[in-house]
């Protein structure tokens, strides 16, 4: 593969992961206007969260197995255009039961682009992925700090989601073309022990720690705007703001994340950062967490930077010691997928029984759970594989 066709690839599954971000980040500050428009509670819409992330399961689940089979390239490009043209009619549907068969579609397209993104990324750095696949999640984030700054000025300008929407679509679409025009890298051949960290119970502790890791970042990122407006009455502009900064240190924390993966291992990366998230957690579940802003800042600020290399340090560590194809990175997506689809869903029913307050000591519940299955999940690893002596193991 040429260097222009790497970089055109690089280019085009960037792009796709930043539409990604945009589509993710969009749902959580979109829940209050949808649920003025649909006639039904903020619990209710809250539905959304499971909506897409059913859509995205089945979206892994089917993309997955196409990228053994089809040309990947395509496959995504296709998911990036059903993504973002069912994320246009979102702001026009009445009815909650429509709302949430557009969400699934969108989802489809989330599932197809997630898998995607990161297993050709895989196939094109090989070893080299690191630096790379943290990048990528870099893309994604930029995306996220985008999309509620997109819908936080639409409403205050207009009072309504389509400009932000039709605005974030129109952004994602040069990635659609530039996988259109790539070759696809082809999958790498199987490795001496590859079997020995593949085995089931292997593939299920990472398909766990994600599900647990994207619920917690979902939930998170999508009900702090709900969070915030409830229980510090902020403005709807201010708490996009709130939203938009969680979004830009977990942006951030990824940029750092480049270097910091050339210097520490994986293992050391993902226990910091579980410390640090549940440390920022804990601080807004604690009293003062609700009583002053000062504290609901550091707390989104910490938790976004914390939170940030957890999944592309997870998706490198399961690159170097496992043989990645589409049918084994699937399950991973499945997993991140039920989390991101039970576990924000179970935040909105808090929302709407005991209040806000059980939030945030719930999204805390979920990260202590995500550092028992990492523990495992490491000392599993690396006692069936201990890793060489060095800077990394990337």
């Amino acid at each position: 593969m040429t260097l222009k066709t790497e970089r055109l690839n690089t280019a085009g599954y960037f792009w796709a992961l930043a539409a990604l971000g945009i589509v993710v980040a969009s749902i959580g500050p979109s829940l209050p206007t949808l649920a003025g428009l649909t006639g039904e509670t903020l619990g209710a819409v809250g539905l959304a969260f499971a909506a897409y992330r059913a859509g995205y399961m089945v979206g892994s689940l089917g993309g997955g197995a196409a990228l053994d089979r089809l040309s990947g390239n395509r496959l995504l490009g296709a998911a990036i255009l059903l993504m973002v043209g069912a994320l246009t009619v979102v702001p026009l549907v009445p009815t909650l039961p429509l709302l949430l068969t557009v969400f699934g579609v969108v989802g489809v397209g989330g599932g197809v682009v997630e898998v995607g993104g990161n297993t050709l990324l895989v196939w094109l750095y090989r070893e080299r992925v690191g630096p790379w696949m943290n990048a990528l999640h870099f893309a994604f984030g930029i995306g996220a700090i985008l999309s509620p700054i997109l819908i936080g000025q639409a409403m205050r300008l207009t009072g309504s989601l389509v400009p932000a929407y039709l605005v974030g679509a129109a952004v994602a679409l040069p990635g659609a073309v530039m996988l259109f025009l790539a070759a696809t890298p082809t999958a790498p051949e199987k490795r001496d022990g590859d079997d020995v960290a593949t085995d089931t119970p292997t593939v299920v502790l990472v398909a766990l720690l994600l599900l647990l890791y994207v619920g917690s970042e979902a939930s998170f990122g999508g009900w702090i705007y709900a969070w915030a407006t409830a229980t510090h009455t902020l403005t709807p502009v201010r708490a996009g703001t709130v939203t938009a900064a969680f979004w830009a240190t977990l942006t951030a924390g990824r940029l750092l994340a480049i270097p910091v993966a050339a210097r520490y291992s994986s293992q050391k990366i993902l226990i910091g950062s579980v410390l640090g998230s549940g440390l920022s957690v804990a601080l807004l579940a604690s009293p003062a967490g609700s009583a002053s802003e000062v504290v609901l800042w550091i707390g989104a600020l910490g938790a976004g930077f914390s939170m940030a290399a957890v999944f592309p340090t997870t998706m490198s560590f399961a690159g170097r010691h496992m043989r990645v194809t589409g049918r084994t990175s699937r399950w991973f997506f499945i997993g991140a997928g039920a989390g991101g689809m039970t576990i924000p869903w179970s935040m909105g029913q808090l929302m709407d029984g005991p209040g806000a307050i059980a939030v945030m000591p719930a999204i805390l519940g979920v990260i202590l759970c995500m550092g028992g299955i990492l523990a495992v999940l490491l000392h599993r690893v690396t006692r069936a594989r201990p890793l060489q002596s060095g800077n990394s193991p990337f």
